[in-house]
């Protein structure tokens, strides 16, 4: 009777090779693509609070100015050197 069973043209010892190194590719690749949407979830967080603390910024800065303003106005309105307008009274 003849041996019934699968005949490689290589051993059985290559076939887990070939099994074992297309499992550990398929297991790295899985491990990257997780890193790797893991780290744009991050990106995009990060954007996100990036673009709020630049328009809180933005928002102080105007706030900031406007301030700015109403004193400078108010240091030409009551220190005024201009000494061709002492004579003149304010309306």
């Amino acid at each position: 009777m003849a041996k019934q069973g699968i005949n490689l043209p290589f051993g059985w010892d290559t076939l887990f090779f070939i099994i074992t190194v297309v499992g550990g590719g398929i297991f790295a690749y899985a491990k990257f693509e997780n890193k790797v949407s893991g780290l744009e979830t991050r990106m995009e967080e990060a954007n996100s609070k990036i673009e709020s603390l630049m328009s809180k910024h933005i928002e102080e800065e105007q706030a900031r100015y406007a301030s700015m303003q109403e004193e400078i106005s108010w240091y030409q309105k009551e220190l005024n050197l201009n000494p061709l307008s002492w004579g003149k009274k304010d309306k």
